[in-house]
């Protein structure tokens, strides 16, 4: 016997049709579960058919459940798969075939949570000794009783709408069926859960599925245990900016890519686009339905537009050699040397985490080696080994040290001509972005003929990946003074970005910094002392 073809395959979503669609489908399935259950010989014939046919099961058994569903339409309802929802599990399940990673990026509601529970399910069933695993930035994500946006409490409706002889011989819900745990008794297979920081820590896995990787804290940490941890990484996740490690990957250029946006659900039309702009704004339509990692972050310090204006930018290099760094302060960010010569980004190097005064000789070797005229780095913590080095080393340059958390300065930049830095900003560091932003404006309206600037006002910057992703994931914010200030690096490792050591050398390298305050000012922003 052979499955009953199912009206996913032809299913019209509009409103009207809905309604009988599910009818027939809901009638299609309870006939073919009346058969089977009269039938030992078909139902044998039929599971062996579905341990090479994941298609074919899904359509015949898979039911969803949404309570957000009002009457007449019932809250469980078949899964019936769309195209780009078929193209998906297809996809998925090549990339654990050949034991490859790959990258899901999705708009919000698109049913991608069922299609990868309906895939472990049907693998928890048909694959023997498969261990599948589901990790998250929160354990109520991954499971959590009585809540249906938990993942495991997907899991479970798929396995509890199965008929009892489809279920793993031996399979005992109060004995299989265990908080972030499912044990198939039959053919060894298992479904887990982890969260945070404890993703990858636990056994070997079959595939892992990394839901929404690029709002996971300490990304990359995650990232190496898991990868160490499983055969095939699975990367899902809506869009939260250009400085996440997702991102990055997304972009790397080295990972099977799977877009799946909301034009891709045949429900969502442009009716539905035009209800929900009002309903949310534009911005986080971008971000939330279309992808647009530009859009994923609200009041972006440098948005992606601006940073691109000035990628290989050609500008005259006269003017000033200056240099600066950012000392590594944690164990995954690394310590960088950004110089320049005038508005002109030359050299940007990085190396890993060492010992601050071997970052500090190297720093003073290579700015001597580029004729550097001037060295601007945070002296706090890890950089206060540059001072001492300077001193046991005269340099040919001068070497200033900075404090991001220090004081503002006096100067009047000419988006405010009237309010001195020290009334607008919460302190030194955000300034510096501030003028860095500065610059990166002006070139975008220079460029694209809003206005016209003196060169020595603009930037310009080699095409270097983490450098443009890191320009852009910054946010700024107001404090109850009124003032701006920079995202902390607190704030972005929570929500899964790590520390912006390009982004921060380059503030350095082009901030008004030390005695040099008013010169450096009036070349980026018309700046004057008061």
């Amino acid at each position: 016997m052979s499955p009953t073809p199912s009206s996913s395959d032809t299913v019209r979503w509009s409103p009207e049709q809905r309604a009988d669609t599910l009818t027939v489908e809901i009638r299609r399935r309870i006939l073919l579960a009346l058969d089977l259950n009269e039938h030992a010989v078909d139902r044998a014939a039929m599971l062996a058919h579905y341990a090479n046919a994941p298609l074919d099961w899904i359509a015949d058994w898979a039911w969803t459940y949404d309570p957000r569903i009002r009457k007449p339409l019932p809250k469980r309802q078949p899964l019936m798969l769309w195209e780009k929802q078929r193209d998906l599990v297809t996809w998925t399940l090549e990339r654990i075939r050949v034991g490859e990673n790959g990258l899901l990026k999705k708009a919000r509601d698109v049913g991608a949570s069922w299609v990868f529970c309906a895939i472990a399910a049907w693998m928890f069933l048909f694959e023997p000794e498969t261990a599948i695993t589901f990790g998250s930035r929160k354990q109520e994500l991954v499971d959590k009783k009585g809540d249906p946006k938990a993942l495991f409490s997907k899991i479970r409706d798929l396995l509890d709408a199965l008929p009892v002889w489809m279920l793993p011989h031996g399979y005992s819900r109060t004995e299989h069926d265990n908080y972030l745990r499912l044990v198939n008794p039959a053919n060894g297979s298992t479904v887990t859960g982890e969260a945070g920081d404890n993703m990858g820590r636990g056994g070997r896995s079959t595939v892992y599925f990394l839901d929404e990787f690029a709002f996971v804290p300490r990304a990359s940490s995650v990232d190496a245990a898991v990868n160490d941890n499983a055969g095939s990484v699975v990367y899902l996740s809506t869009s939260n900016g250009v400085g996440t490690l997702f991102h990055q990957k997304e972009q790397s250029g080295h990972l099977p890519l799977f877009y799946f946006f909301w034009r891709d659900d045949p429900r969502k039309d442009d009716a539905w686009k035009a209800q929900k702009l009002l309903d949310i704004g534009p911005t986080a339509f971008a971000r939330e339905h279309e992808g647009d990692d530009g859009a994923a972050l609200d009041n972006i310090m440098i948005p992606p537009p601006w940073v691109m204006a000035a990628v290989d930018l050609e500008l005259s290099d006269s003017g000033e050699r200056v240099a600066g760094l950012d000392v590594a302060d944690q164990g995954e960010d690394s310590n960088v040397l950004v110089t320049r010569s005038g508005p002109v980004t030359r050299h940007i190097e990085d190396w890993g985490k060492v010992l601050p005064i071997k970052t500090a000789r190297k720093t003073l070797r290579l700015c001597a080696e580029r004729s550097v005229e001037r060295l601007a780095y945070d002296r706090a913590g890890p950089g206060a080994s540059v001072a001492g080095q300077a001193a046991e080393r005269p340099t040919p340059f001068v070497v200033e040290g900075v404090l991001a958390g220090a004081s503002p300065t006096h100067v009047c930049y000419d988006d405010s001509p009237d309010k001195p830095a020290r009334e607008r900003f919460a302190n030194w560091g955000t300034e510096a972005w501030w003028a860095l932003r500065r610059r990166f404006e002006k070139t975008y309206e220079h460029t694209t003929g809003v206005a016209e600037y003196p060169e020595d006002e603009l930037i310009s910057i080699p095409y270097h990946d983490k450098l443009i992703a890191q320009l852009s994931s910054r946010k700024f914010e107001e404090t109850e003074a009124g003032k701006i200030r920079a995202e902390s690096k607190k704030k972005m490792r929570a929500r899964g970005v790590k520390s912006p050591d390009f982004a921060d050398a380059l503030a350095y390298c082009y901030a008004p910094t030390g005695m040099r305050i008013s010169r450096i000012s009036a070349s980026i922003g018309g700046g004057r002392r008061l």
